[in-house]
């Protein structure tokens, strides 16, 4: 690249005064996090979520996971799919650590849980459909959240309630739990 075009970008970027973002949005499930993190491993984070807390599930209720179609192509994934056959219920769950989706992802996050349960509801239909959407961020949803979407948002502790796991988190213990959980995925990644 030419030369005077390196400077006047340098000039450029100068004039603009821009400044590292250094602020979090209080929103983010990385908002509780003690680190600095990427996006690429917010998403891991998310991804680790969700396997801990159906361990967790497996470990604390006698529910089976059912959740056999994960990277099957033609298949919807989900993020948690359980069965209790004693009282023939079916518990869906999609959960998310970012909540504020632009409009076409929200959207279009509600139509797939939508015709997920429709799937579910044909394919076991002996059983009845419980399914959840679950925000990993808060303990207590914002009513800014819950006006987003036309389907009810509930916390970790709301979901794990509903599916009669004896685990429950309080302010404190999540926050340690989650920051756990990171440094747990991060620190042996390194």
């Amino acid at each position: 690249m030419d030369s005077e075009i390196q400077k006047l970008v340098k000039i450029t970027k100068s004039k603009q005064n821009m400044k590292k973002r250094t602020n979090v949005n209080k929103h983010s499930l990385k908002y509780l996090i003690n680190r600095n993190m990427t996006q690429s491993e917010c998403i891991r984070l998310g991804i680790f979520l969700e396997k801990v807390l159906k361990d967790i599930v497996l470990k604390f209720t006698k529910l089976r996971d059912i959740n056999t179609d994960k990277n099957k192509k033609n298949t919807m994934e989900k993020d948690h799919l359980f069965i209790d056959d004693t009282n023939k219920k079916i518990y869906y769950a999609e959960l998310k650590s970012n909540m504020y989706l632009d409009t076409e992802k929200r959207i279009a996050t509600e139509l797939k849980i939508h015709k997920i349960v429709n799937e579910l509801q044909e394919k076991y239909q002996e059983y009845q459909i419980v399914e959840s959407f679950v925000c990993l961020r808060y303990l207590v949803i914002p009513m800014s959240i819950t006006k987003m979407y036309t389907i009810t948002v509930i916390s970790v502790n709301e979901y794990l309630n509903i599916i009669g796991c004896d685990v429950k988190f309080d302010e404190v213990e999540y926050y340690k739990f989650l920051n756990f959980c990171c440094d747990t995925l991060f620190d042996e990644l390194e």
